[in-house]
């Protein structure tokens, strides 16, 4: 939950850092697919949740992670997400960042 100083803490009231930011990106960028419970997937037509934001960026653009945390998997889905980094903030808060053309050598889970 964000509280009146802008920082995000968990129900124990434990910081979780800076706050998320808005985009995983160095500025915003246009959605080209939305967060939709009900979303027609554009291939297949049927209905089916898309739990993700979808950003419409050129080939190679830097993500940043959107807040303060650590990598807990690097991993390739094969025929869905591609490349992916799964990132932990907290003890209650995780995102994926998924879809990369590479992902710099740096981004490695924690052992």
């Amino acid at each position: 939950m964000q509280a009146a100083n802008g920082r995000y803490y968990n129900q124990q009231g434990e910081t979780l850092g800076k706050g998320f930011a808005r985009y995983p990106l160095q500025r915003q960028a246009r959605v080209s697919s939305p967060f939709n419970p009900n979303r027609r997937h554009p291939v297949t037509g049927r209905i089916r949740p898309h739990k993700g934001v979808d950003f419409s960026v050129s080939q190679g653009t830097p993500v940043i992670a959107p807040a303060d945390g650590t990598v807990e998997k690097v991993a390739y889905q094969a025929g869905g997400a591609g490349r992916y980094v799964m990132l932990r903030h907290g003890r209650e808060y995780q995102n994926c960042l998924y879809a990369f053309e590479q992902i710099p050598s740096k981004s490695r889970a924690n052992s």
